[in-house]
């Protein structure tokens, strides 16, 4: 090939050619550096016009185009490992892994975490809850009149699955579908405050060992082992599943659920603002559960666990997982923080991909958070092989893509997802 003098170079020179010409560019006074991918097109028509006046044919052009690195080249968006996702999603994961290349952030853990363990959700809890409360109060009065008053001071004694007949399950699942605040908060009314604490308990482990990990989990894991990854945990589950799993991974924790509770040197803080139920026993703790329980936390002034999330969302970038971000106390404090905090914070929720009006529902849900600095990630779901059940199976590949793309920005444009590690 030759260059407009005529004069004849190789492949092997294109890098020296690259450099010649920005540094040429760099000599003008109104020259800006371009984005990479803009630079990499200039790039093309500069040789171009270097070889049209020699007569070059357009293969030869093309020739000397493939010569130039590919890393600068304008790719497809979304990029192939998350390919699948909306554009604003791919663009706020994308973001997300920015941020935590640059330092740490906070981890907001909620229900759905906890489920990928074989744990109940929220609402599946409530319903065991009403189903064993039935249960007794059927025991109790099935020789009343009719219309029995609320009972004061049960005392629990039955608790198992096998103990509830068909009829008091729809029964429970019934009366669970209102409000969940004000469900639990009746039904606690009627159960002395011991036997509430072993009623929320066995309901939670129930009679099955829950296992202590899942693909969730383990990414989870594998982003808090991560050095100055993750600055501390906020847990909003009562189980102690995350820390039987950090333990297993040889992580040391500290599990802060009261203002004396101090972590200890090089250990990760685990707060948990609704309580802690460790498996086996372990520390009594309040739980907010019921609707007076919310109302004390919202009403009571700079308490410790309100003043311990401010400062994790005003001073560092927060990931919500697992979360429903429907919490009225969790989006009281984003909109407080919101004024203070300069940086955004990022939500993985799931998403239909279906009906229009899902998609406006859901629009209008991001947009809302939105106002609050909370970017949303939204994967798709499928349903499980045989099941009804939701299949959450993405959300812990796109943990692993933002892993692998916190060591290696490439990773995104893989035509695959890396492959899931449990290190």
């Amino acid at each position: 090939m030759l260059d407009h003098k005529g004069r004849a170079f190789a492949k092997k020179d294109m890098p020296n050619l690259l450099r010649i010409v920005v540094s040429k560019l760099g000599r003008c006074s109104n020259y800006r550096p371009p984005p990479r991918a803009v630079g990499c097109i200039m790039f093309r028509r500069i040789c171009s016009r270097l070889l049209q006046p020699t007569g070059a044919s357009p293969m030869t052009v093309a020739e000397l185009g493939r010569c130039m690195p590919t890393s600068g080249m304008k790719r497809e968006f979304p990029p192939q490992a998350i390919a699948d996702l909306a554009k604003p999603s791919a663009s706020a994961l994308m973001f997300a892994a920015r941020r935590l290349s640059k330092g740490a952030v906070v981890l907001f853990l909620g229900s759905g975490v906890s489920a990928s363990a074989g744990l109940p959700i929220w609402n599946e809890l409530l319903v065991r809850i009403c189903t064993v409360f039935f249960a007794h109060w059927e025991f109790d009065y099935k020789d009343s009149v009719p219309t029995p008053s609320a009972p004061r001071n049960l005392s629990i004694a039955m608790w198992e699955a096998f103990e509830w007949d068909d009829e008091l399950r729809q029964l429970a699942k019934k009366y669970a579908a209102g409000d969940p605040l004000l469900k639990t908060q009746q039904i606690k009314n009627c159960i002395r405050p011991a036997d509430w604490r072993y009623l929320v308990k066995k309901v939670l482990y129930g009679t099955e060992v829950p296992r202590s990990w899942s693909l969730l989990l383990d990414q989870i894991t594998r982003l808090c082992a991560r050095p100055n990854k993750v600055a501390a945990v906020v847990n909003f589950n009562f189980d102690s599943i995350l820390e039987e799993r950090l333990g297993e991974a040889g992580l040391r924790y500290t599990v802060v659920c009261d203002p004396d509770v101090r972590p200890k040197p090089d250990s990760l803080p685990v707060l948990h603002p609704h309580g802690y139920l460790k498996r086996g026993g372990g520390p009594k703790t309040r739980l907010v559960l019921g609707e007076e329980d919310y109302f004390e936390t919202a009403h009571i002034p700079y308490g410790w666990p309100d003043i311990a999330i401010v400062a994790y969302l005003s001073t560092v970038p927060c990931l919500f997982i697992g979360h429903s971000m429907t919490d009225p106390n969790v989006r009281r404090l984003l909109r407080l923080s919101s004024t203070m905090a300069p940086h955004w914070h990022f939500a993985f929720l799931p998403g239909r991909f279906g009906d229009a009006e899902d998609r406006m529902a859901e629009t209008l849900f991001d947009a809302d958070l939105a106002r609050l600095r909370v970017r949303v990630i939204r994967y798709r779901l499928s349903s499980k092989q045989g099941d009804d059940s939701d299949d959450h199976s993405r959300l812990p590949e796109l943990l692993n893509v933002l892993l692998a793309a916190t060591d290696d920005p490439d990773a995104w444009w893989r035509t695959a997802s890396p492959e899931m590690s449990s290190e």
